[in-house]
């Protein structure tokens, strides 16, 4: 079973023939979600986004899936010969690596093949998980090699394989230059704390509150993208207000502005800044990309729920056969459909869109 993030990644895989794909309907699989997906199934595949807030969204789908897949606890001898219980995982979960820039969606009505290709080769839980712990540049910081290994650890305990879990247990050893036995001696009990805190890269939370973060942390790389930013797509009153502020000083003055908004306002600012875990999103010009991406996130998912609601307003519509509160919705629904290719380009002219098999 292939699982995405929105309805539109469900329904182009559907209309391509990729029958075997759910969304989870956001970027946050639940535990609910989780407990269905165990029925019957012996193989997971997460197929999120490719961006910062999707990768985030992967590494918490795992954390839940590894909660409602795992068996009951095992006993197990450690390395000094003591007894301690450990988890092993019921299902094979793995996850697709898509192209930057890409989700489901665009992939799968751009190159077919490409997305079969993606899906015919997930890559296996603990290579993805090592490598967004990890990341490209290993951390050098004694303390930052400790967050990383607590962090991995009790996925470590639940593979069942002593001979895989030691090839890990090497592999991670020689990323973060440390002996093996500081990984095989650690506690194996899961680590509760923000994804963000440990393991991020870019903030992690709504694409609103992804965008105002990257402002606050980085206001002197994302000033020429304040323009962009429209009052409309702030929806939450106090975030609002804190662009406002942003919008009317210079970069080099935003940290005394903001020092002195109210309590409420600075609250939120200290809300919003923790998104961020300790290390840096990147360069200017991946701040810049994440800046935008996100933007265009945040737009998307405004335009599918504007779209679900209107919708929904046409099927009351036609039940109490309200002809003119129908006229009215058809009406804000075209209005609606101008910005469509915007989120959501035309086929590949490569290939031929399953939904002309119709006509």
């Amino acid at each position: 079973m292939i699982v995405v993030e929105g309805y539109m990644d469900a329904i182009a895989a559907h209309q391509f023939g990729f029958r075997n794909v759910v969304a989870s309907m956001g970027t946050a699989l639940t535990e609910s979600q989780a407990r269905l997906l165990r029925r019957g199934v012996d193989r997971i595949i997460l197929a999120l986004d490719a961006d910062a807030a999707g990768q985030m969204a992967t590494l918490r789908g795992i954390d839940v899936l590894r909660d409602a897949l795992s068996d009951a606890d095992r006993p197990v001898a450690d390395a000094r010969r003591l007894i301690r219980f450990e988890r092993t995982l019921k299902v094979d979960l793995r996850v697709v690596r898509l192209p930057d820039g890409k989700d489901p969606d665009d992939l799968i009505r751009q190159d077919p093949d490409g997305w079969r290709r993606a899906i015919s080769e997930p890559v296996p839980l603990l290579d993805f998980y090592i490598d967004a712990v990890i990341g490209k540049q290993p951390p050098v910081d004694p303390r930052q090699k400790s967050e990383v290994v607590g962090r991995l650890a009790p996925l470590l305990g639940e593979i069942g394989d002593r001979v895989v879990q030691r090839h890990y247990v090497t592999e991670i050893a020689r990323r973060l230059q440390i002996d093996e036995r500081a990984i095989l001696e650690a506690p194996r009990r899961p680590v509760k704390q923000r994804a963000a805190a440990t393991v991020g890269r870019a903030p992690v939370g709504t694409p609103e509150e992804s965008l105002l973060a990257l402002l606050l942390q980085h206001p002197d790389v994302l000033w020429p993208v304040l323009p962009e930013i429209l009052e409309e797509d702030i929806l939450d009153a106090r975030r609002l207000a804190i662009l406002r502020v942003l919008r009317e000083i210079s970069p080099e003055k935003a940290p005394e502005a903001l020092e002195a908004l109210p309590p409420e306002l600075a609250e939120h600012v200290a809300e919003l800044r923790a998104l961020f875990g300790e290390r840096p999103v990147g360069f200017p010009g991946q701040i810049r990309r994440e800046a935008e991406r996100t933007l265009f996130r945040l737009r998307k998912e405004r335009h599918d729920q504007r779209m679900r609601q209107l919708m929904a307003e046409i099927a009351v519509a036609e039940r109490e056969k309200d002809r003119d509160a129908l006229r009215h919705t058809v009406a804000l629904i075209d209005r609606l459909k101008v910005r469509y290719p915007e989120f959501y380009p035309a086929p590949s002219p490569y290939f031929r869109d399953a939904r002309d098999a119709a006509k």
